[in-house]
């Protein structure tokens, strides 16, 4: 009795108010956005499968979650999208058109998703702006590269759909669904943080003078603060390099590194000579290449 009275005061403690009358989209503007969207997705399957070697690191990834053979961990990448591949089918069943057909999904819902986004400001407004987004062709480029746009373009959208959902009707339902789906898109790309920090920090805004809204909104960041604490730790340990705590993609940097030593050693030069500046430099020949590429700006004449 004890058990079942805690029971009761704690569901009465977390319990939601009743829901917000909903906002009714009109069919005929999301029906022909739909066709539009189909249309545009039929077209652009029949390119060519775009598979390159980031693509390839994707994959190999994918092997290593699945303790597939020739699987490859890789410390720069969040795990969100080789994931992705591998719910795909990609590693089961050895084909990439489980991927493909997914992401032509995600392409069709995509000016869906923006239309009911800014409906409730403007229906005309939103409808031209879905079929601008159409025209623009974002939501369909992707559908057959094997690279992580597609996916965290279509949950980037989705979180502030739900975002504008809960703005719209104050209802708290929407709350984890925002940050949820927020945190996915952060796993996918690092650039999927900022639709978490964005939204995360106008729902506080809204959420602050309602008692039940804070609640659900610190529940939501449980899992978020769960996730990159256990994955990020996991990454500490294995490097050994605290910097690494709460910290998903460190390829930012490596890039740069690369793009300096080897991708703009000869541009490097060339401005070098055009304002007859002498920093003491040598040529070096890269080691991923067979040309002189890259240069060696770091010596000790140059300081340390």
């Amino acid at each position: 009795e004890w058990t079942a009275d805690k029971c009761r005061r704690l569901q009465a403690y977390y319990a939601l108010p009743p829901k917000a009358p909903r906002y009714t989209f009109e069919r005929k503007d999301q029906y022909f956005l739909l066709l539009c969207s189909i249309i545009g997705a039929t077209i652009y399957l029949f390119k060519p499968i775009y598979f390159e070697c980031d693509a390839a690191m994707y994959y190999n990834y994918a092997k290593f979650l699945a303790f597939a053979d020739g699987g490859v961990f890789s410390y720069t990448q969040p795990p969100g999208y080789p994931a992705f591949l591998v719910l795909t089918g990609q590693i089961l069943f050895d084909t990439l058109y489980g991927t493909i057909i997914v992401h032509a999904i995600m392409g069709t819902l995509m000016p869906l998703l923006v239309y009911r986004t800014l409906a409730p400001i403007s229906r005309p407004a939103a409808l031209a702006v879905g079929c601008v987004f159409i025209l623009s062709t974002i939501p369909f480029y992707s559908i057959v590269v094997m690279l992580a746009p597609q996916l965290l373009t279509f949950l980037t959208i989705l979180t502030f759909y739900f975002y504008s959902r809960y703005y719209f009707s104050r209802d708290p339902r929407f709350i984890p669904l925002t940050i949820i789906v927020a945190l996915l898109a952060m796993v996918i790309r690092w650039e999927g943080m900022f639709a978490l920090i964005t939204t995360v920090f106008f729902i506080a805004l809204i959420a602050r003078t309602k008692i039940q809204h804070r609640r659900l909104l610190v529940l939501s960041l449980l899992p978020v603060f769960l996730i990159l604490g256990s994955w990020t730790g996991a990454r500490v340990v294995y490097y050994r390099d605290p910097g690494l705590l709460f910290s998903l993609n460190s390829g930012t940097g490596q890039y740069y590194f690369w793009q300096t030593y080897q991708n703009m050693g000869v541009k490097t030069e060339n401005f070098e000579k055009l304002f007859g500046l002498d920093t003491n430099s040598k040529r070096i020949e890269a080691p991923m290449s067979s040309g002189e590429q890259g240069i060696q700006i770091v010596v000790p004449e140059n300081g340390p």
